[in-house]
């Protein structure tokens, strides 16, 4: 309630800045995203359909915006729902916020996202792709005059995110503050409090994170330098204090046509679910997604060759590893474009190799791939293939998995587009194959019907200049997409 109290008093400050203004100007903006879902599984309800209404109304420098959303039921990607059940129909007002931005100025309440830095320190946003929603119900201040960028943040957790460990009403409090110190050089530092509930045998109360942190990065022709630094301490409710910290570091270096990068981290018990770690590698796999680990520590080096507009190499390669090198993660990337007026072709290679000592397991695979563009043809054509190798050792048990894949999208005019897609994954003993279709539409100058009917395998899926991770998938999906 006292959050919900602050919220609205903040709403009204903002409510007076109307008067500093003089400009006329009225917009009504928005879109709506519907979706419904036939799947296809056992003991599985069948029929889904989700819709979100996204409107936001614009007066002068101030900006209303509220969101819609009906799930009858929610379609939820990581859990089959065996019977439909009246906890699982919903429909609210999601998101509701009012914001003020003029010259250096910007103040927002409601429901709010903002990263700190690179994200280690503070990252509340909304990740559809995985059904995470992590923003936060509070209120934002920017203050951004021309040598300096401060934000303030106070707000509290939407929603619960239980394989993460984050809990709805869980606080996060936050300063961060960067300064143009000289040409090209800016210094940062913040400092964040992440309170989260804990049930103890008699109460519910919150113990208390401080994330203390600091950056620096150079830029000019020639260098790139990017440093960040946070250090979090466990204060209150906690047996003992206890820290951890991470550290990042990405540096690049501009010769003419060729641009070189080598990076590093260094994770210890950085247990704090809001931050957004970068992974340092193509795959963007964090290796503590891979295991439990206490340190995650770990190199990457890429090198950019463009000797024209027509040519482009890029070369990638990282490992990573926990703090006694029993756990490890190595992951390298190759790619050749070239790109002519009629047609473009793009050759690639991609490898990754896990190593768990202590589970007795070891995992490879390798992914060489080709496409080809053509621009020229009556119907521009893509065409995508991948023979994937997949290798793993478990105790004394090996499989070796083969995984064919080809994809062809094809633009038939300006208002349809299709998309065939075919995996397969077999070896001596067993094949599995999953075959799917996608045809996009536009419906007038502003809807978009997108229509899947199929089985998909799951991962990454780009399909007519989109990318995006799904789950596996069998069914038909409609999604049907209007902006206004």
């Amino acid at each position: 309630m006292q959050l919900n109290k602050t919220s609205l008093v903040f709403a009204l400050l903002i409510l007076s800045f109307i008067t500093l203004n003089a400009q006329d100007y009225f917009s009504i903006s928005g879109d709506n995203q519907a979706k419904y879902i036939y799947r296809v599984a056992e003991d599985s309800l069948k029929n889904y359909f989700n819709d979100e209404l996204n409107l936001n109304v614009n007066y002068n420098n101030l900006t209303f915006g509220m969101s819609f959303k009906a799930n009858l039921p929610k379609y939820n990607q990581y859990e089959a729902i065996d019977e439909l059940r009246p906890s699982q129909i919903s429909y609210q007002w999601d998101e509701r916020f009012l914001s003020y931005d003029k010259d250096q100025y910007f103040l927002q309440a409601g429901t709010i996202e903002e990263a700190f830095g690179s994200g280690i320190t503070l990252r509340a946003w909304n990740d559809k792709d995985n059904d995470r929603d992590k923003r936060l119900d509070g209120a934002l201040i920017r203050y951004t005059p021309e040598y300096v960028n401060l934000k303030i943040v106070y707000g509290a957790l939407r929603n619960d995110i239980t394989e993460q460990q984050i809990f709805k009403n869980d606080i996060v409090t936050g300063v961060d503050a960067e300064v143009n110190a000289l040409p090209g050089l800016k210094l940062g530092a913040g400092i964040t409090q992440y309170k989260q509930k804990e049930a103890t045998m008699s109460y519910l109360a919150y113990n208390h994170r401080n994330i203390y942190s600091g950056r620096g990065s150079f830029l000019n022709n020639l260098l790139s330098i990017s440093t960040e630094y946070a250090e979090i301490r466990y204060e209150h409710n906690v047996p003992k204090t206890h820290r951890g910290h991470a550290f990042y570091n990405s540096n690049s270096l501009f010769l003419d046509k060729i641009t070189l990068n080598i990076g590093y981290k260094k994770y210890y018990s950085f247990n704090y679910n809001m931050s957004d770690l970068p992974a340092l590698n193509h795959y963007d796999q964090l290796l503590s997604s891979i295991a439990n680990i206490k340190t995650e520590e770990g190199l990457s080096g890429d090198i950019s060759y463009s000797p024209n507009f027509s040519n482009e190499i890029n070369m990638h390669y990282s490992e990573a590893w926990n703090e006694n090198f029993k756990i490890r993660f190595a992951n390298a990337f190759a790619e050749y474009k070239y790109n002519a007026d009629d047609y473009g072709i793009q050759a690639e290679y991609e490898q990754i190799e896990t190593k768990n000592q202590p589970a007795n397991s070891w995992e490879k695979e390798m992914h060489p791939g080709v496409t080809f563009d053509f621009y020229s043809f009556a119907f521009p054509l893509t065409v995508k293939g991948k023979w994937g190798v997949k290798q793993q050792t478990h105790g004394e048990d090996e499989i070796t998995l083969q995984q064919p894949f080809i994809q062809a999208d094809i633009k038939l005019n300006d208002l349809f587009a299709f998309s065939i897609i075919s995996e397969f994954e077999f070896n001596d003993d067993k094949s599995e194959t999953w075959v799917g279709g996608e045809l996009k539409t536009n419906i007038g100058d502003h809807s978009e019907l997108k229509i899947f009917a199929g089985k998909e395998k799951g991962g990454k899926v780009c399909r007519n200049g989109v990318c995006k991770y799904q789950t596996p998938f069998e069914g038909i999906r409609l999604e049907l997409s209007t902006n206004f």
